[in-house]
C-alpha cells in the first residue's frame, strides 16, 4: 500500500472553487436581498440595542453586529449580512466537500485513486454528499442572510478541515489554534464540544492506518498524548474567553437587570443555560429517533467502509446499499421535506427544537450517504465479481452449467449501475435544487416583513406601541430603521423579570414605571379613562375595546394600526390601501396552494399572524364605514376579512377544534342544525358562528346569508346586513321576511322610497303578517313627514318574518 500525502490534489481544489461558486450564484439567483428572516428579528433588535438579550447566548455573532451597526448603520449592515449569505453557503459547500474526502477511510481512497477514467465520477460523489448537506431546507434557510446558525455551521465545517488537515501533516501549532477557536465558539452553543472528541478519534483512526504519512511525534502514544493536551487545553481557555466577551455584552446590554440576575450568580444562570439547550434541543423521542436513524448508521457506516471496500468475503454492495437506504431515510426525515415525515419529526410537536441539532443530523446524514455512494462505487468500477468468484469459490463455480450467461448478468449489471453513479448526482441536484425556485417561502416571507414595515411607519411619531405581543421587536427595529424610535408593549406579557423589563425600559417618571410594571393594560386603561396626554399619541393594535366601552371616540383606524393622533385623511387612505394590497398577496399565496410548501414553521407562523392583524383591522375599517354611511366599503371590507380568517391555517385550526354545543344539553351540532337551533331562539349573535361555517361551503345559501345578516342588523351594522340579506333573496327572491327586513334597514338608513317598494313587495307575499304591516306604515309616516320634520329615529319593528319558506322553523317569530 503506498502512502498518501497530505496536500489537497489540484483537481480536488478545482472542484472545491467550482462548487462554492455555482453554489454561491445559485444562492444569489433564488435569493431576495429584500427578504429578512423573521426568526433573526428578535437577535437584530438585542445588537442594536433596542432591547435586553433575553439570554447570554449566541453572543458573540450579537456582538459582531453590534460592532457592524455602530460602524456601518443600518441599512448597510443589513446589506452586508444578506450579502454573506450566498457567500457563506459557497464556502460551506466547497469545505464540506473537502471534509467528506478527508472523512473516507484511506483504502477508498487508494482504489477510487487507482483508475484515472472513474475519479471524476468519485468528485461527483463527493459534491453531491455536499450539495445535499448544504441545500437541505434547514441550512439552505440559514443562509439566507448571514446568521448565528450559519456562523456556527461554516465555523464547524472550516475548524474540522483544517484540523485533520494539520494533525495529519504534522503541525501541532495549526491544530491547537483550531482547537482554541472551536472553544471560543462553544461559548455560543454547547453542541460546539463535541467537535474535538470527533476531531480526535477521527484523526487518531487514520494516524494508526498504515500508509498514512505523518511525523514522528504523532506516532509516539506519549508525544501524541502531550499534542492533545495542548489541544484540549487551548480549547477550554478560548471557551471561557467566549464566555467572557458574551457576559460583557450581556451585560452592557442589560441583560442582567432583564433576567433579574446578579453578577455573582450570572455564571451560574450560564452553565444552567447550557444544560437546558442540551435538554430541550430534543423530545426523548426526538433524542431516540436521532441515534437510531441518523448516528448509529454514521458510526456503522464509517467504522466498517474499509472493511466492506477490502474484505471480498462481504458482499459490499448489500453493505453499501443499505447505508444508502438508512441514510437517505435519515436525510429525510430531518431536512425539510415533509411529505416524507411519517411521523412526528418536523411537526408540531416538533421532536427536534434545536436548529444546531438538525443541521448536526443532516451533516452526519450526508456523511452516510457518501460513504454509502462511494462503497458501491468501489464494488462495481473495482472489483470483478466473477473473478472472486472463480479465485475463491472455485468447485462451486465448475459445477454451474450456465457459467458464462451468470458472468454476463453480472457485467451487465455493473455497466447499468456505473451509468447510473454517473448520471445520479445531476438527478440528485435536480430534486434539490427545484424547491428553491418555489417562490411561497420567499414570498410569504416578503408578505411578514411588509407588514412589519408597514405598521412601523403607519405608527409615525407614536412612541408607544400597545400589541398582541407577537413580532414587537421587528417593528421596533423597522422603526429604527426609518428613523424612529418606537416602544411596542404587548397587552398580554405576563409579570416576569424579563417582561416587567420590556414594559419599563427608558420611562424616567415613577407612576408610569409602577402602572407598566404592572401591566400595559392597566396603564392603558388609566391613561384612557383619565384622558392623559400621554394617551394623545399612540398606536394601537389591542385594546381598542376601551374607549368603546367609556364611550369615547374610538382612535382612527389605518391599514394595520389605529392611532389616537390626528390621521390626515390622505394618508389614513394611503395606509387602508396598502394593507388591503398585502391582504390580496395573502389571498393570493393561498389560492394555488403555494402557502402549503412553507416548511419553516416559524415563518409560518409569523404569516398567520400577519394574516389574523389584517383581518382584525379590515373588520375595524369596516365598523367605521358603517357608522359613516359606507356601505359598500364596509361589505367589501367583511368580505375580506372572512377570507382572510378562511385561509388562515393556525385560526382555523382553532376554530375547528372549537366544540359548537348548545350550553344547558350539550348538545353536539352540525352547522345547519346550530343555526337553525339558535334562530329558533332569537339569537342571532350565535346562529352566526355556525352560518359563518356554512357559507364557507355554500356562500350563497339562503338561510345562512339572512342569519349573518340578521346578526348585523341587532348590532345595527345596517350596510352589512343589507348585503347578506339581498344575498340570502339571490336563490329566494320572494320571502318576505328579507324584503321586510331590508325595508326596516333602508329605513333607518335614510333611504324611504326603496324602503316603501321592498316593503309592498314583503306585503304582496305575505298580506297578513301585521309586522309588515308595521314596517309599512312606518315608513309612509316618515315619507309624509319629510316635507316638515326628518325623523331620525330608528324603525322598532325588526321582522323576523315567515322563516318557514326558508327551512328554519315551523312559524314565524317576533325577532326581540
Amino acid at each position: 500500500m503506498g502512502e498518501v500525502t497530505v496536500s489537497i490534489p489540484l483537481r480536488r481544489r478545482l472542484c472545491a472553487i467550482l462548487l462554492g461558486a455555482g453554489v454561491a450564484l445559485f444562492a444569489w439567483l433564488t435569493g431576495n436581498s429584500d427578504v429578512f428572516p423573521p426568526e433573526l428579528w428578535d437577535e437584530m433588535s438585542v445588537a442594536a440595542g433596542l432591547r435586553p438579550p433575553a439570554g447570554p447566548m449566541p453572543g458573540i455573532w450579537r456582538a459582531a453586529v453590534s460592532l457592524l451597526l455602530d460602524c456601518a448603520g443600518v441599512e448597510r449592515t443589513l446589506g452586508i449580512l444578506h450579502a454573506l449569505g450566498p457567500v457563506s453557503l459557497g464556502l460551506l459547500a466547497s469545505f464540506m466537500y473537502l471534509f467528506l474526502g478527508e472523512v473516507m477511510p484511506v483504502s477508498l481512497k487508494l482504489r477510487m485513486g487507482k483508475w484515472g477514467g472513474s475519479r471524476w465520477v468519485v468528485q461527483l460523489l463527493l459534491m453531491q454528499g455536499a450539495l445535499c448537506f448544504v441545500m437541505s431546507a434547514p441550512v439552505w434557510r440559514a443562509g439566507r442572510v448571514f446568521s448565528t446558525e450559519m456562523m456556527l455551521l461554516l465555523a464547524g465545517v472550516i475548524l474540522m478541515d483544517v484540523f485533520c488537515w494539520a494533525l495529519r501533516g504534522g503541525r501541532p501549532a495549526v491544530a491547537i489554534l483550531m482547537s482554541a477557536a472551536a472553544g471560543f465558539f462553544a461559548a455560543d452553543t454547547v453542541f460546539a464540544f463535541v467537535l474535538p472528541p470527533a476531531f480526535s478519534a477521527f484523526v487518531k483512526k487514520n494516524l494508526d492506518t498504515p500508509g498514512v504519512k505523518v511525523k514522528d511525534e504523532f506516532r509516539n502514544p506519549l508525544l501524541r498524548l502531550l499534542a492533545f493536551r495542548r489541544i484540549f487545553t487551548a480549547f477550554f481557555f478560548m471557551w471561557f474567553a467566549g464566555i467572557w466577551l458574551n457576559t460583557r455584552h450581556f451585560w452592557g446590554n442589560g441583560g442582567l437587570a432583564a433576567r433579574d440576575w446578579t453578577k455573582f450568580m450570572y455564571f451560574l444562570h450560564y452553565l444552567h443555560g447550557y444544560a437546558l439547550e442540551l435538554l430541550e434541543a430534543a423530545t426523548p423521542l426526538g433524542w431516540a429517533l436521532i441515534v437510531i436513524a441518523v448516528a448509529a448508521p454514521f458510526v456503522i457506516a464509517v467504522s466498517l467502509a474499509r472493511v466492506a471496500t477490502d474484505d471480498d468475503r462481504l458482499l459490499s454492495c448489500a453493505v453499501g446499499f443499505l447505508y444508502l437506504i438508512v441514510g437517505v431515510f435519515s436525510f429525510t426525515q430531518s431536512t425539510g421535506w415533509t411529505s416524507s415525515w411519517f411521523w412526528l419529526w418536523g411537526d408540531a410537536p416538533q421532536q427536534v427544537s434545536s436548529r444546531f441539532l438538525l443541521c448536526g443530523c443532516l451533516f452526519l446524514s450526508s456523511v452516510t450517504v457518501t460513504l454509502a455512494f462511494c462503497v458501491v462505487g468501489v464494488e462495481f468500477y473495482f472489483r470483478s465479481d466473477s473473478r472472486v468468484a472463480q479465485s475463491r469459490f472455485e468447485d462451486a463455480v465448475e459445477k454451474i452449467k450456465n457459467w458464462p450467461k451468470v458472468v454476463a448478468s453480472i457485467r451487465r449489471t455493473e455497466r447499468i449501475v456505473r451509468t447510473a453513479l454517473v448520471y445520479e448526482p445531476v438527478v440528485v441536484l435536480a430534486v434539490l435544487a427545484a424547491p428553491k425556485f418555489s417562490s411561497a417561502e420567499r414570498e410569504a416571507a416578503r408578505l411578514v416583513n411588509d407588514c412589519i414595515r408597514q405598521t412601523a411607519e403607519e405608527c409615525g411619531s407614536a412612541r408607544l406601541l400597545f400589541t398582541d405581543g407577537l413580532m414587537d421587536s421587528a417593528v421596533e427595529f423597522a422603526a429604527m430603521r426609518q428613523g424612529g424610535r418606537l416602544k411596542a408593549l404587548s397587552m398580554i406579557a405576563g409579570g416576569t423579570p424579563y417582561e416587567r423589563c420590556l414594559r419599563t425600559r427608558g420611562e424616567t417618571d415613577d407612576e408610569d414605571r409602577q402602572m407598566l410594571e404592572s401591566g400595559a393594560a392597566d396603564a392603558l386603561r388609566t391613561w384612557v379613562k383619565e384622558g392623559d396626554e400621554r394617551a394623545s399619541d399612540i398606536a394601537v393594535q389591542v385594546g381598542i375595546e376601551l374607549w368603546r366601552r367609556n364611550g369615547l371616540a374610538v382612535p382612527e383606524y389605518g391599514g394595520l394600526v389605529a392611532r389616537t393622533a390626528p390621521f390626515p385623511e390622505e394618508e389614513r387612505e394611503r395606509a387602508a390601501a396598502a394593507a388591503r394590497s398585502l391582504a390580496a398577496r395573502a389571498l393570493d399565496l393561498h389560492a394555488d396552494g403555494s402557502a402549503g410548501d412553507i416548511s419553516d414553521p416559524s415563518l409560518a407562523e409569523m404569516l398567520s399572524v400577519a394574516e389574523w392583524r389584517l383581518a382584525r383591522m379590515c373588520r375595524m375599517r369596516a365598523d367605521a364605514a358603517d357608522a359613516a354611511g359606507r356601505g359598500d366599503e364596509s361589505v367589501a371590507e367583511t368580505e375580506l376579512a372572512e377570507a382572510l380568517d378562511n385561509v388562515n391555517a393556525v385560526w382555523r385550526r382553532i376554530r375547528d377544534s372549537m366544540e359548537w354545543t348548545e350550553p344547558q344539553g350539550a348538545t353536539r351540532f352540525t352547522p345547519r342544525e346550530g343555526m337553525k337551533h339558535w334562530l329558533a331562539r332569537g339569537d342571532f349573535g350565535m346562529a352566526r358562528i355556525y352560518a359563518l361555517r356554512l357559507l364557507r361551503a355554500k356562500p350563497y345559501d339562503s338561510a345562512a346569508n339572512f342569519a349573518v345578516g340578521m346578526s348585523y342588523f341587532e348590532e345595527e351594522k345596517y350596510n352589512r346586513a343589507e348585503a347578506y340579506l339581498k344575498r340570502s333573496l339571490e336563490r329566494k327572491p320572494d320571502e318576505p321576511a328579507a324584503l321586510n327586513n331590508i325595508a326596516v334597514i333602508q329605513a333607518n338608513l335614510g333611504r324611504l322610497e326603496e324602503a316603501e317598494t321592498n316593503a309592498l313587495k314583503a306585503a304582496s307575499l305575505n298580506p297578513d303578517s301585521s309586522e309588515i304591516r308595521s314596517t309599512l306604515a312606518e315608513i309612509r309616516r316618515r315619507l309624509e313627514a319629510r316635507g316638515e320634520s326628518r325623523d331620525g329615529s330608528a324603525i322598532d319593528i325588526k321582522e323576523k318574518g315567515s322563516l318557514e319558506g326558508l327551512g328554519l322553523i315551523a312559524a314565524p317569530r317576533q325577532s326581540r
